[in-house]
């Protein structure tokens, strides 16, 4: 496709730097090459070369009607086992593919043509398909940018229902949003909105039905900005650092019910900030504290139902936050930790929290000191995770068998560190343990997964190479487990992605 239909920007490079070469020369040279393929045609109409040197020629000079008519052609002189016939193939569907997609570029600037920009904008709303389809129309960028200098381009590339507005600037202070922004925004119907370093309109956000939004790049927030946008269900917050949370006044009381902090330096001297706003927010369902190089596993627990009590994740944290952890933990019911250091004050017991999920946890020695603190806290712990490269030890394991009236959920698709007998001894002492994701399978599990009386669901977490016949993965073992587990009238599942899996 790039070699039959080259960038326009090429020829217009070309031109700039040889401006002399006009277009007379370029003209003589493509007659050139048709007569030299005409003559190919003539004298040998069974091979493809002057097809296809006669085709690309048509294609230089967008001619694409003449070129599927000279491959059509060839495809029925030239005998298929001939060399050059799948070039003829492959090339003729390019050029069907280019007028087919030429047709649709005009149907669209037709239809779509008289409609305004704002109209535009929200015909990308529509579906995933559309804003598809306006985002490869080059008029459709042309005319957007122009008309909103301050809508974020890119934001055209995340699913539907979602626009950002931002600038460029550099300054301290947040520039106004544009009335051409304004406009747009009080037309069109949005369910995420992400603001950059733009002043917050108040009263235009609180209007729109939004179900998440994005502060980006602010270097100071106010209390205002807050608290305009404390009613809508999700807030994700982006700073420098902490110092740009504003102080909080102590009789105001927010309603935020779920919250995401994104630190861009990683620093976390200001907690009492957060401690504060989290006192202050008692309806307050999520919470979660991270830094942007570790945003990308994260895994959260926004839309998990099953919850009466708080979610909190904290990504990327290398500093004592067991403030966080102590003021609530009374409701805290699901913790998740990704790349977290030890919290030297951590809780000494919390009460509520059933959920634990651990991945690329550091560990020192003791091994892992923050995941036994942790377990040996929580008296009601339900399902534990361990993911991404935490050394799960049989001293971790040990620790896990004192909640063994509790724990339903063991999931470990981390490096494991353990013995055998050590996981024996978990899913022995365990009785109520009904459920097990692995990342690892090998013979001194299929044992443990038998004397496991009360597990029903078994699930197998591999990497992409693992699947398949891959020698690592045995079949036979496989067929084992599953075979215990139909037994059972369970279940068992064989996935590649340790993040789809609780």
């Amino acid at each position: 496709m790039r070699f039959l239909f080259p960038r326009k920007v090429s020829s217009t490079q070309s031109s700039s730097i040889h401006p002399h070469h006009g277009t007379t020369s370029t003209v003589v040279q493509t007659a050139d090459i048709m007569s030299e393929a005409m003559n190919l045609i003539h004298s040998s109409p069974r091979t493809a070369k002057g097809y296809l040197i006669a085709g690309r020629a048509y294609v230089k000079e967008n001619k694409l009607q003449e070129a599927i008519t000279i491959y059509s052609q060839g495809l029925i002189c030239v005998p298929p086992s001939t060399h050059g016939y799948d070039r003829l193939e492959r090339n003729a569907s390019i050029v069907a593919q280019e007028m087919k997609r030429q047709v649709t570029d005009k149907i669209i600037s037709l239809v779509f043509g008289h409609l305004s920009e704002a109209e535009l904008v929200q015909c990308t709303m529509v579906c995933r398909s559309w804003r598809r389809f306006f985002v490869d129309w080059s008029s459709f960028q042309e005319r957007i940018h122009t008309a909103f200098p301050q809508l974020n381009m890119n934001s055209f590339k995340t699913p539907e229902q979602h626009l950002a507005f931002g600038d460029d600037n550099n300054g301290q202070h947040a520039i106004p949003l544009s009335p051409a922004s304004k406009r747009l925004l009080s037309t069109i119907s949005l369910t995420s909105l992400r603001l950059e370093n733009v002043s917050i309109p108040a009263s235009l956000v609180t209007s729109l039905a939004l179900e998440q939004i994005e502060l980006a790049n602010y270097t100071r927030l106010t209390q205002d900005d807050l608290v305009f946008c404390q009613d809508i269900p999700h807030v994700r917050i982006i700073v420098p650092s902490l110092n740009a949370l504003p102080a909080f006044s102590p009789n105001i009381s927010f309603r935020f019910r779920s919250l995401d902090i994104i630190v861009q330096n990683r620093t976390e001297k200001q907690i009492d900030k957060l401690v504060q706003l989290i006192r202050q927010s008692p309806d307050l369902v999520y919470f979660g504290l991270h830094t942007t190089t570790h945003t990308r596993r994260r895994r959260y627990f926004v839309d998990d139902t099953s919850r009466n009590g708080m979610a909190i994740a904290l990504t990327g944290i290398s500093q004592a936050l067991g403030p966080l952890l102590d003021l609530s933990k009374a409701i805290l019911e699901a913790l998740y930790l990704d790349n977290v250091a030890l919290i030297d004050d951590t809780p000494k017991l919390l009460p509520c929290l059933r959920i634990l999920e651990c991945a690329n946890v550091s560990s020192t020695s003791p091994p892992c000191p923050l995941i036994t603190k942790l377990i040996e806290a929580s008296p009601h712990l339900a399902s534990v995770a361990f993911r991404g490269s935490t050394n799960v030890t049989d001293k971790i394991l040990d620790t896990l068998c004192q909640r063994q009236d509790t724990v339903t959920h063991l999931q470990i698709t981390a490096h494991p560190r353990f013995s055998p007998a050590g996981l024996m001894q978990v899913t022995s002492q365990c009785l109520n343990l009904t459920s097990i994701t692995l990342g690892f399978l090998h013979r001194d599990l299929i044992p443990i997964i038998r004397r496991c009386r009360a597990l029903r669901s078994l699930t197998l977490i591999l990497p992409p190479k693992m699947q398949g016949h891959h020698p690592q993965l045995d079949m036979t073992l496989v067929a084992q487990v599953r075979d215990i587990i139909a037994r059972r009238d369970g279940c068992f599942t064989l996935v590649n992605d340790p993040y789809l899996v609780r």
